[in-house]
């Protein structure tokens, strides 16, 4: 179902020609400074209304879940959490998506069939350390099917235009196994180590479920991953939760997407992600001067 009360307004579209009425609200956003890691924004990245897609259909079955910690300060605490991924696996295809935003979704659609009279909803937002505002990891979806790996794009508030999604061979990390052990939920895990589109990346994966695959694009060790990260911790992914309850794999209906090539998609994000203000011609509501706040950002895939 498409999430017609989303932020309890009807459609982006229906929103964007008054933009200019969310000025001085965004001008005060902007002035919010976050702590100076360099992920956390200096100018609040407004979420999208909705992802634009239309009613989702099963695809496969998924017979174990996987659930991740994503940039997690304390993994024993979920509030510290920037997010809660979900990997699922099938027999021919895998999904890994944000569980926040698939739970914000549902609580919406549910509360849009409870009321269907209703003009506004509440405001359905997906939990997480930074929940107010747009990622580029929460608002995609990665599927693997047949060794290639679709991302789908969704943009932030009044930037729809830009959704897309592009295709990959999957894996490409070129792994070296070492001897190191640890425990991970539970599981004896094993070390390998590698090089990833710019980052230096160490993973620990279990031979106790040899399955080939991992959280985001991670994949190809003879079991599957359970934690990675890079050697500077930007960027982590930890299993708090395994699950082996059979369940419908669903996939969205993404014909409204275009695709795009992924240099030019991670451009596009990196941009936004450092100067949102300039993509939706942001204006001091005073002088009618362009408004920029320049973040710094270091995404997850450096080239």
């Amino acid at each position: 179902m498409k999430n017609k009360f989303w932020y309890g307004l009807k459609s982006e579209s229906a929103i964007y020609p008054g933009l200019k009425r969310l000025q001085l609200i965004i001008g005060i956003l902007s002035l919010c400074a976050y702590s100076a890691n360099s992920q956390e924004k200096r100018l609040q990245i407004f979420q999208p209304l909705g992802r634009n897609t239309g009613t989702p259909c099963a695809i496969d079955t998924s017979n174990i879940q996987i659930y991740y910690a994503f940039c997690a300060s304390d993994i024993r605490n979920e509030d510290t959490y920037r997010d809660l991924f979900s990997l699922e696996i099938g027999k021919k295809n895998t999904k890994f998506y944000s569980q926040y935003l698939a739970d914000a979704e549902e609580n919406a659609n549910k509360w849009s069939k409870a009321h269907p009279k209703a003009d506004s909803a509440p405001i359905f937002r997906p939990k997480g350390k930074y929940h107010n505002g747009w990622s580029e990891y929460q608002y995609s979806q990665w599927f693997i099917s047949n060794d290639t790996l679709t991302e789908y794009s969704c943009f932030p508030f009044g930037l729809g235009k830009y959704n897309c999604y592009h295709k990959e061979r999957y894996p490409e990390q070129i792994w070296e196994i070492a001897s190191d052990t640890m425990t991970v939920c539970g599981q004896l895990c094993q070390k390998a180590v590698c090089r990833f589109r710019g980052r230096d990346y160490a993973a620990w994966f279990t031979p106790n479920i040899p399955i080939p695959y991992g959280p985001w694009k991670f994949g190809g060790l003879p079991g599957v991953i359970l934690k990675v990260s890079d050697k500077d911790n930007l960027y982590s992914f930890e299993c708090v939760r395994i699950s082996t309850q059979k369940k419908p794999l669903f996939k969205e209906d993404y014909s409204r997407y275009n695709e795009m090539e992924r240099r030019k998609l991670l451009k596009l994000q990196r941009g936004i992600n450092e100067d949102y203000g300039n993509y939706i011609k942001l204006t001091n509501t005073k002088t009618g001067e362009p408004l920029r706040i320049f973040s710094e950002y270091e995404p997850i895939e450096l080239e």
